[in-house]
């Protein structure tokens, strides 16, 4: 792998504000894992689940964060 820093440069050589988006940022695997780890991965807070989706005691909800499975439960 080339590393993201590299493919960053190579994209932004490639995009200014009057071209379309370079492609290569929807299927590069660099830059995906570059963004697995600065926005889910990182110090943020992801909202998963409503309370009204869980309204029951007992209730639960399954979902993805990124590549993670979260199970959400309701014990209170």
């Amino acid at each position: 792998m080339v590393g993201f820093e590299t493919k960053r440069e190579s994209i932004a050589k490639r995009f200014d504000s009057s071209s379309d988006i370079p492609k290569e940022i929807f299927s590069d695997e660099d830059v995906y894992l570059e963004e697995l780890n600065r926005f889910f991965y990182g110090p943020y807070w992801h909202p998963l689940a409503h309370r009204a989706e869980l309204a029951e005691l007992g209730s639960f909800k399954t979902t993805w964060l990124a590549e993670v499975p979260i199970l959400i439960t309701r014990t209170a």
